[in-house]
C-alpha cells in the first residue's frame, strides 16, 4: 500500500486538530501541548516534557506523535548518564509521510524479530523464510 494513502487515512485528521490547537494557542490536549513544545524547542528530549506530566503519559504522547510522522528522532543526548532521543518537529507533509512509514516498518521488523525469538521452535521454516 502507498505510504501516503496510509498516512492520510490514519493521521491527517489528528495532525490537523493538533496543529490547529498549536497555531491558535487554544491547547485542549496534552498531545497538542507536547507538540507545541517540540515545535518551539527544536532538538529537545523527553526530560523537560516529563517535568510536566507522568513518564507514561509523555512516552505515550511522543509515541503517537512519532507514529504520525510529525515528530522524529534526530539523535541522542546523554543526560546524567542516561541516553535520551533528541526530538524535532517535522513541518513538511511529504517528510511526515516518510517518517511515519519508516517508523511503521521499524515496528514491524521488531515485531517479526520478537516473534522469531519467542516462537523459535514453533514457527515453520517456510514461514521464517517469508518473514
Amino acid at each position: 500500500m502507498n505510504p501516503s494513502i496510509l498516512h492520510t487515512t490514519e493521521y491527517s485528521a489528528k495532525i490537523k486538530i493538533w496543529m490547529n490547537q498549536v497555531d491558535t494557542g487554544n491547547i485542549k490536549s496534552n498531545t497538542a501541548r507536547v507538540l507545541r513544545y517540540i515545535k518551539n524547542n527544536p532538538f529537545t528530549d523527553i526530560t523537560f516534557i516529563r517535568k510536566h506530566m507522568s513518564h507514561q503519559t509523555a512516552t505515550s504522547i511522543l509515541s503517537e506523535l512519532m507514529d504520525s510522522g510529525i515528530v522524529k528522532v534526530v539523535g541522542e543526548r546523554n543526560v546524567d548518564d542516561s541516553f535520551y532521543s533528541v526530538l524535532k518537529y517535522v513541518d513538511d507533509h511529504d517528510e511526515q509521510v516518510q517518517v511515519s512509514h519508516a517508523r511503521k516498518m521499524n515496528k514491524y521488523k521488531a515485531w517479526v524479530k520478537r516473534g522469531m525469538n519467542d516462537f523459535d521452535g514453533i514457527i515453520d521454516m517456510e514461514l521464517k523464510k517469508l518473514l
